[in-house]
């Protein structure tokens, strides 16, 4: 009986073995025209428009903040891409995120003076424990500058993370792995579950008819009938 539980057990979790599967947990791209999922502060944002591609402009000390949750992921990595224009010595746009309210934040992506054509974005990505299984996580971005004309382009936020995936028989178990015997090895015969030797099934079965027969019984009608 220990040895058929085992068996059982084993397969089981053969059945419903987890793999790993990256999933998208928060996508921006502002090509549906809405920034809903930001909240501003500071100086100026708008959705501005260049070659065909929509992005959120942040100028003078502007800053944005939009929120996810990661429960359930882990190896969360957050990707976003900016643009600059008229920085100077000392000034830059920041993307950043924080897994814990804002008091910590982590660098994604840094654009700094020399990098500010006002055309290119700068992409850049950021894996870290600290953003796994995170209820609220904070992604921000922001302006440093002290001018009207520091502008920063926010483009393509990009959070994805790990998640359990069941795999049922049916994927597990292909027809090649069935036909080649390869788990054959790995089974008990099915001598292994016969009952000893001294075993009495004949009294066992005896006793469940006796039983049943009992509980069956048809009533002898015949006495009622009257001739």
């Amino acid at each position: 009986m220990r040895r058929s539980l085992a068996l059982i057990t084993a397969f089981a979790l053969f059945i419903f073995a987890g793999t790993a599967a990256a999933a998208p947990v928060f996508t921006e791209d502002f090509e549906d025209g809405a920034a809903d999922n930001w909240a501003p502060s500071g100086g100026d944002t708008r959705l501005t428009q260049y070659a065909g591609n929509t992005s959120l402009r942040l100028s003078g000390s502007a800053a944005v903040v939009g929120a996810t949750s990661t429960n359930g992921f882990t190896d969360v990595t957050i990707a976003a891409a900016m643009a600059a224009r008229s920085l100077e010595a000392g000034e830059y746009c920041l993307v950043e995120a924080s897994a814990d309210g804002g008091r910590t934040w982590l660098q994604i992506v840094r654009v700094g003076d020399g990098q500010d054509d006002g055309v290119t974005l700068h992409t850049a990505s950021v894996r870290d424990a600290r953003l796994d299984n995170a209820p609220r996580l904070l992604i921000g971005a922001r302006v440093s500058g002290n001018a009207d004309d520091d502008q920063c382009w926010l483009d393509n936020v990009r959070v994805v993370g790990i998640t359990p995936q069941i795999v049922g028989a049916r994927a597990a178990l292909s027809r090649d792995v069935l036909m080649s015997g390869a788990m054959a090895a790995d089974l008990s015969p099915m001598a292994a579950f016969a009952p000893s030797a001294d075993a009495s099934p004949h009294t066992h079965f005896s006793r469940a008819a006796k039983l049943r027969s009992q509980r069956f019984r048809l009533p002898d009608v015949s006495r009622h009938v009257q001739l």
